[in-house]
């Protein structure tokens, strides 16, 4: 079952366990979710004076989200 191979590890079962992370929508949900989080780490700094050290962590931020590797 994908909950065994889950629990249990290994890959004989990993196409199932893939398929399962896509069928229910998972892996876009959880983006959907880091860029808001994202979004709200930002404007958290927004008022902040800009300086080398904000702007490396809006860029952090934005590659936490948007990379895809």
């Amino acid at each position: 079952s994908i909950r065994q191979a889950i629990e249990t590890g290994g890959i004989d079962k990993i196409e199932q366990v893939l398929n399962a992370i896509v069928d229910t929508g998972a892996i876009s949900y959880t983006a959907n979710l880091a860029k808001d989080e994202a979004e709200m780490a930002i404007n958290s700094i927004a008022k902040l004076p800009d300086s080398n050290y904000k702007q490396a962590l809006i860029t952090l931020a934005n590659f936490a989200v948007e990379r895809t590797h």
